[in-house]
């Protein structure tokens, strides 16, 4: 679920996110009430888990890796490349205000303009005004990160290869 990768940064943090979620719509599913659809009604409690989830680690101060996590090199990744986009991508997402990324997270999930709308209490031509003009910042900040990501990994060669 799209959901628990964008509001939580560690593998753990995401199962724990994902189970909690998966535990409260378990519990919640007696009172649904038929007003939305099962997936909208479904996506509405894991964003709310969601957003508290993130809120505790905040208040905690166990909130996502540092940036320079974001940029660690680990040559044993399969498709490092492919892996370091997906990363940079979350970051991004992660620094969207809350609404418009719960618009992207649900985007991701292949909700449609509609679902979105419904999910997030919002009209449909608003998600699609917002999708346009998420998208271009979404672009500037991936390409942001791997001009960095890219100087970063140049600078440790260029330092490694002068400290033989």
């Amino acid at each position: 679920m799209h959901v628990c990768s964008v509001y939580a940064a560690s593998r753990d943090d995401r199962e724990d996110l994902f189970q909690e979620i998966a535990i409260q719509i378990w519990r919640s599913l007696p009172h649904f009430r038929g007003e939305a659809s099962l997936s909208t009604w479904i996506y509405r409690i894991a964003l709310n888990i969601a957003m508290r989830f993130q809120e505790k680690q905040h208040r905690s101060n166990a909130a996502l890796r540092s940036a320079e996590a974001w940029f660690t090199y680990d040559e044993s990744t399969p498709d490092e490349a492919l892996d370091e986009r997906i990363e940079h991508l979350r970051h991004c997402i992660h620094n969207l205000p809350e609404r418009q990324r719960n618009v992207v997270v649900l985007f991701m999930e292949d909700c449609s303009q509609r679902e979105i709308a419904a999910t997030l209490e919002l009209s449909e031509s608003n998600v699609g005004v917002m999708l346009s003009r998420i998208k271009p910042v979404l672009l500037k900040c991936m390409n942001a990160l791997t001009k960095h990501y890219t100087s970063t990994i140049a600078n440790q060669h260029n330092a490694a290869k002068g400290g033989t």
